[in-house]
């Protein structure tokens, strides 16, 4: 395909233009094209600069103060570099928890021999807390409920 303005060379740029809702083409070699503002260089050069700046995100360039670690280090290697890390990725960190264990906060693993014990010493400490909530704003019901289950539970343990 020759190029539409000097008849001569062969058009490398496709330019489609939309001016007052009609869509022009127009089909230029590089000479004519550099003529009329279109640089093929200087338009790939703000493309690159574009992307670069689109997929760097700032997050993923964080660094922590301690250890100079970045997240995309930690990413890569799935490994933190210190105590300051956690505290630092934090927000970043909590997706890829929620990711691999399913819940936000990591309870541990629970030895056979306690197992029981444990988990109902864990059941009793929530409902505690619900207790305390409910007593708050005043829901007495639910108080009262709460109690009971728990000193069943406490009952229990021969305690």
């Amino acid at each position: 395909m020759k190029c539409e303005k000097c008849q001569q060379n062969t058009a490398n740029h496709f330019i489609k233009m939309n001016i007052n809702g009609q869509i022009q083409e127009i089909n230029l070699c590089s000479t004519c094209a550099g003529q009329i503002g279109f640089d093929m260089a200087e338009d790939m050069d703000a493309f690159s600069t574009f992307m670069t700046h689109f997929f760097d995100s700032p997050r993923l360039q964080s660094v922590c103060p301690t250890c100079n670690r970045t997240f995309q280090k930690v990413k890569e290697t799935g490994r933190l570099g210190c105590s300051a890390c956690y505290d630092h990725f934090a927000p970043q960190l909590e997706s890829y928890v929620t990711r691999l264990r399913g819940k936000h906060h990591y309870a541990g693993k629970i030895p056979a021999s306690t197992g029981d014990q444990l988990k109902r010493k864990r059941h009793i400490e929530t409902l505690t807390a619900r207790l305390q909530e409910a007593v708050a704003t005043q829901n007495y019901e639910a108080a009262v409920l709460l109690r009971d289950e728990i000193k069943t539970l406490e009952g229990g343990q021969g305690a």
